[in-house]
């Protein structure tokens, strides 16, 4: 009340559409951040009907708690800003750090469709301010800025999770809030063939699919993972 809030608004509970205990989507995607996201509005702009399951009330994962920053190579950001750069220099970088462990096809291809992938990013709605280097000594600048963003800031990522839910919404991809995915669905060969979900407050639901994706975060929010791969 004192930030001139209202309080009654805190007990308001993101709807999703009326669920049932067993559904069925071309495509089920558990998890409703970045990723997920992405995933589900290219399925959807291809002509599949998707579900998405999202363990919290609200879409946007750990990248809304990011600084909104986007990687990229050879982009019109950094023409305007006189740097050149290409895929190349940008992989031969984040090789330097691998220490034998990072997937050298997977950052290839990564490094590769950089720059597409921020141009698609602006196209769904992300407003890029300018561009910044990983560190001061370093050049050519790749860390491309969301509006708002810059330096060592946090909080910015919902400039690109935002533009993604309100573009998905638009596609007709259903969400199913506040339900967590538990179990794949195989079949006899062993294809994916659903999710095994259940609600926040102990609904279990059937979702079945011609396709499952996951994009339920990286190892981090593990601690037994941490301990194991730190």
């Amino acid at each position: 009340q004192q930030a001139g809030g209202d309080p009654k608004a805190m007990a308001e509970v993101h709807d999703s559409f009326d669920y049932e205990e067993n559904m069925e989507a071309d495509v089920v995607v558990v998890g409703g951040g970045a990723a997920g996201l992405s995933a589900a509005i290219t399925a959807a702009e291809a002509g599949a009907d998707v579900l998405l399951i999202e363990k919290q009330g609200i879409t946007g994962g750990s990248t809304t708690r990011s600084g909104g920053k986007v990687l990229a190579a050879g982009t019109s950001w950094q023409t305007k800003q006189d740097f050149e750069d290409s895929p190349e220099q940008m992989y031969d970088y984040l090789m330097s750090f691998s220490k034998g462990l990072i997937d050298e096809d997977l950052l290839k291809d990564f490094c590769d469709h950089s720059a597409e992938n921020l141009a698609w990013l602006e196209e769904v709605g992300m407003k890029v301010k300018d561009v910044e280097p990983i560190h001061s000594s370093l050049t050519p600048w790749r860390v491309h800025n969301s509006e708002g963003g810059g330096g060592q800031t946090s909080g910015h990522g919902g400039q690109i999770t935002v533009p993604l839910t309100e573009r998905a919404e638009e596609l007709g991809v259903r969400f199913v809030y506040n339900t967590s995915g538990k179990e794949l669905i195989t079949s006899e060969d062993g294809s994916v063939t659903g999710v095994k979900a259940e609600t926040a407050d102990g609904k279990q639901l059937t979702v079945n699919g011609k396709a499952v994706i996951l994009a339920t975060g990286g190892y981090a929010s593990s601690e037994e993972l941490m301990s194991r791969y730190q």
